[in-house]
């Protein structure tokens, strides 16, 4: 290779060009540009679905926070496997949402009640319910409350989150508040085991998330 341009910058600067050295390539210099604009930027509009392309052509899942019906069905199927792989539990799986048994009219509430349907018949023997408030889903005389027919006993041990936003809050509030440990993040859907560090991630996070992919890996 006679020349080759690198574009990068923040904290994955250092890494690229180590990447690039490693990969065989001789970096000759490094130039930084300074736009005569501090407002100037190029703005891109990707169509979503030329990204699902690059998705499935690269066999990598696609991370996005928001999830149809089918996508989170699939999700809360993964969650259940790797609940039953790793943790040695049998599964009850909580879709959660901020309505309970359909009482909100609302896309939100419908596509989680969808995603619970599908994944019914994805997994007709595991124990499941949704759509369903956190406090429902944890506390039998809640859900007797809310949904007085439902046959689901609490609490339940996998929790499946509507969105990126939800989940991302929701167990960084559980990690600092209650002093749990948080392990992960841990990726599902890829062919070989790939896990994820949090940035604030501490020295025995790295640990526990390091033991889970050995395990993966069996």
């Amino acid at each position: 290779m006679k020349l080759a341009a690198l574009f990068s910058g923040g904290k994955d600067s250092t890494y690229s060009i180590y990447k690039v050295k490693q990969m065989g390539h001789d970096v000759k210099c490094l130039v930084t540009i300074f736009p005569k604009s501090s407002n100037s930027h190029l703005l891109h509009f990707p169509t979503i679905e030329l990204t699902k392309l690059q998705s499935k052509t690269l066999k990598i899942p696609q991370i996005v926070s928001t999830l149809d019906s089918d996508e989170l069905a699939e999700i809360a199927k993964s969650a259940y496997k790797s609940a039953k792989n790793y943790l040695d539990i049998e599964p009850k799986i909580a879709l959660l949402s901020f309505s309970t048994n359909k009482n909100t009219k609302h896309t939100q509430v419908e596509k989680v009640s969808v995603a619970t349907s599908t994944l019914r018949k994805k997994l007709p023997e595991a124990d499941i319910i949704g759509n369903i408030q956190l406090d429902a889903a944890l506390d039998s005389v809640v859900l007797k409350t809310k949904s007085p027919e439902a046959n689901f006993i609490p609490p339940a041990n996998v929790l499946i989150f509507p969105n990126l936003d939800a989940a991302n809050i929701g167990y960084k509030l559980v990690q600092r508040f209650s002093g749990a440990k948080a392990i992960g993040p841990i990726l599902q859907g890829m062919a070989k085991p790939v896990n994820d560090l949090s940035r604030g991630c501490s020295v025995d996070e790295i640990f526990n998330t390091v033991v889970i992919t050995a395990n993966q890996c069996k």
